[in-house]
């Protein structure tokens, strides 16, 4: 890493954390699911119709600390990759993209969800 790099990791990741902050469930695909403070910036969210009803595409992007110094004294993720899982607010969310190197590295993170069966014709409705 840079000097920047530590610079950053020591002295504002603490204030991000803090500020902006928000625990979630994060699960390696060989590992065991650890709780992390990320920032998550949401992204996309859209009803997309298919023969169930409507499904939820939810596209999101959190910065994930990488090292012991960025995550501000709390738990840090050493190696992100993609099929890991996240859990935010009990919506399961499955790594779709790792951007970046650094003391924190931003996921793309992808979520698909039925919607509530609306359909005029569907065969659960009355």
């Amino acid at each position: 890493m840079t000097l920047h790099d530590d610079l950053f990791a020591a002295l504002c990741s603490p204030v991000l954390a803090t500020q902006h902050g928000e625990t979630i469930t994060y699960t390696p695909v060989d590992g065991e699911a650890t709780e992390i403070t990320v920032v998550i910036r949401r992204d996309t969210e859209k009803q997309d119709p298919n023969s169930h009803g409507l499904a939820l595409h939810r596209r999101d992007e959190i910065d994930v600390p990488t090292t012991s110094a960025a995550a501000a004294g709390g738990n840090y993720i050493t190696s992100p990759a993609v099929r890991d899982a996240v859990t935010i607010g009990g919506v399961g969310y499955t790594v779709t993209d790792v951007l970046g190197i650094g003391p924190w590295v931003t996921l793309v993170i992808e979520s698909f969800a039925g919607v509530e069966r609306t359909r005029p014709n569907y065969r659960g409705m009355r």
